[in-house]
């Protein structure tokens, strides 16, 4: 009897131990999943060792299995222990990555709003350019129109040159059949006093000389020839008031066309 009880003491303290032994390895697995730390590692494997050396050193059962209780309650500490410096490290970088993805959606906003701000401006960029790019055509047909207008003002600067000369050369044959008029007419009113006279002169002498056929005859053909050059004169006149009032015509047309013409182009500038 007294020899039975320490072998069933015996094999309930192995069957603790040999428990207590897988727990450990077990606490070592998780130890070693979860941290991934050699040197977590290292510290369980000398406790394994120390456990072993102590097992082997130690014949009493009961110290051996508190001892490895300790052991135990030391892993499980130092597990706690890791759990919760990973649960802090699992904290602080959650709060690192909070802050950065605030900051990245400060960032984000800021970088909306400047993109719709330059959308704004880009869009009214765009309007100014068209309107600019209207008034650019605007300006270059105007441009043209006042080329062409230009063009004619010098068109029209030539045309009035050529009419200034042939309206001086025209006043200067005017004022030479004026004076040819003025002397024709004075001749002619010459010749009539002068006929007249040869008519009193051949009144006379028919009166005194009746008889006399040579003198009458001589009379007479002064006469004639008297008649023949105011006829001659007479002619002469009609023909210079004629070139005279046809000059005056086209001075009159030439001087409406070109007054005219300037008129009009003051209008188109206007």
């Amino acid at each position: 009897m007294a020899t039975i009880v320490p072998n069933s003491t015996n094999n309930t303290i192995t069957s603790t131990s040999s428990e207590l032994n897988g727990n450990k390895k077990t606490d070592t697995a998780t130890v070693s999943d979860l941290t991934g730390d050699n040197e977590k590692k290292i510290t369980i494997k000398q406790h394994h060792n120390d456990e072993e050396s102590l097992t082997d050193t130690t014949s009493d059962p009961i110290i051996v299995c508190e001892a490895l209780r300790q052991q135990n309650d030391a892993l499980r500490q130092e597990l706690h222990d890791i759990r919760r410096e990973m649960d802090e490290i699992t904290d602080q970088f959650r709060t690192e990555d909070a802050e950065e993805f605030k900051q990245l959606q400060a960032e984000l906003e800021i970088a909306a709003k400047n993109c719709r701000i330059l959308q704004f401006k880009l869009r009214k960029a765009e309007k100014r350019n068209e309107n600019i790019e209207a008034e650019k055509t605007t300006l270059e047909e105007r441009i043209h129109q006042l080329t062409r207008d230009n063009y004619r003002v010098r068109d029209l600067d030539e045309e009035l040159l050529i009419a200034k000369e042939v309206s001086v050369r025209l006043h200067t044959e005017l004022e030479k059949s004026e004076e040819s008029r003025m002397i024709t007419e004075k001749l002619n009113s010459a010749l009539k006093q002068h006929l007249d006279t040869l008519k009193e002169s051949f009144d006379e002498k028919l009166s005194i000389n009746t008889n006399d056929d040579y003198h009458s005859w001589q009379l007479s053909v002064h006469l004639y020839e008297s008649l023949f050059r105011e006829y001659v004169l007479m002619e002469e006149l009609a023909w210079f008031n004629s070139n005279v009032n046809k000059t005056n015509l086209y001075l009159k047309s030439s001087t409406n066309v070109n007054g005219h013409d300037i008129s009009d182009l003051m209008n188109a500038y206007q």
